[in-house]
């Protein structure tokens, strides 16, 4: 066990002259790598918060939408029933609007949010595109390790980000040209 620890020590002592001994070239090709990676990571971040701004508008229109349904379907219970309903369940209006109000204030609160996330996605998405185009080319050109399964991985966040901001761009322009 002590030959195992003083073998630690000295690859310790090794790898701290070979640090100090090292050229700039060599520094710099170590620091590409520590900041592609760091890059990457922030890439993969803003592509996360990008991808809850694309969701939260998603979720506010189907909110909207399933509010719309809820209340077509008690309406045409109306309908259907001719008026019945009334005489079968005598607080049926209440019900209908104590449900349009529950969700016309559950979709205040997400539009709330989704109005937060309309300002900043702007920032965020590109940001996630340079900071993975970034993390790629810093990875690509760090010799000292080998990041293939890093650069696929930033080179996938780059696509989704670019994914994910035309798809905010289609959602916030409504879709026309």
């Amino acid at each position: 066990m002590r030959k195992d620890e003083a073998q630690q020590i000295d690859e310790l002592t090794i790898e701290k002259n070979s640090l100090e001994n090292a050229s700039v070239k060599e520094m710099r090709m170590l620091h590409l790598g520590h900041f592609g990676k760091i890059f990457s990571n922030l890439s993969i971040f803003f592509t996360i918060l990008s991808l809850a701004s694309v969701l939260t508008l998603i979720m506010t229109l189907v909110l909207f939408l399933l509010g719309g349904a809820v209340l077509l379907i008690l309406l045409m219970v109306i309908v259907v029933t001719l008026g019945i309903i009334f005489v079968i369940i005598p607080n049926y209006w209440g019900i209908i609007t104590t449900v349009a109000n529950a969700l016309t204030s559950s979709s205040g609160y997400i539009s709330k949010f989704g109005e937060l996330v309309v300002k900043i996605w702007p920032v965020i998405t590109p940001l996630a595109i340079v900071f993975a185009g970034i993390s790629i080319l810093f990875l690509c050109f760090d010799k000292t390790q080998n990041h293939t399964i890093r650069i696929v991985f930033s080179s996938v966040v780059l696509v989704i980000a670019i994914i994910i901001l035309i798809a905010l761009i289609v959602l916030l322009s409504g879709g026309a040209k």
